[in-house]
């Protein structure tokens, strides 16, 4: 991964150096109809408007995604919620079984089938 970092940025932060020295002339502009007359190098009015419509993009991006983050947060906290009710409610059941019953027990669900365990009542 450091490696594939290196090869993007060393050719990326040459072309913007070659840039920079091939647009070195000045050019002016009316700031916004006010009257004042901005000139500065050409390579670095292109990095001010690349630089402020990166933030615009990371703003607008990052106030579109609040809102179904909030959602996606109410939803977690409703679920977490459920599995302490159900694991309550299986704990309030195990509770209620008879010492001769037999108990089966789900193993890990992460896999394809879930493997079923036995737990007699001296194993408890």
């Amino acid at each position: 991964m450091k490696y594939l970092s290196l090869i993007i940025t060393v050719p990326f932060g040459l072309a913007v150096i070659l840039f920079a020295l091939n647009n070195r002339q000045d050019i002016s502009f009316d700031a916004f109809g006010l009257g004042y007359e901005i000139s500065m190098p050409f390579y670095l009015f292109t990095f001010v408007v690349f630089l402020i419509a990166f933030i615009v993009g990371g703003i607008v991006s990052w106030l579109n995604t609040r809102s179904s983050n909030r959602a996606l947060r109410k939803e977690i906290k409703s679920l977490k919620k459920e599995i302490e009710n159900v694991k309550s409610k299986n704990l309030i059941l195990q509770d209620q079984l008879p010492e001769s019953a037999v108990v089966i027990e789900q193993k890990d669900t992460s896999e394809s089938k879930p493997s079923l365990k036995l737990i007699s009542s001296e194993e408890r």
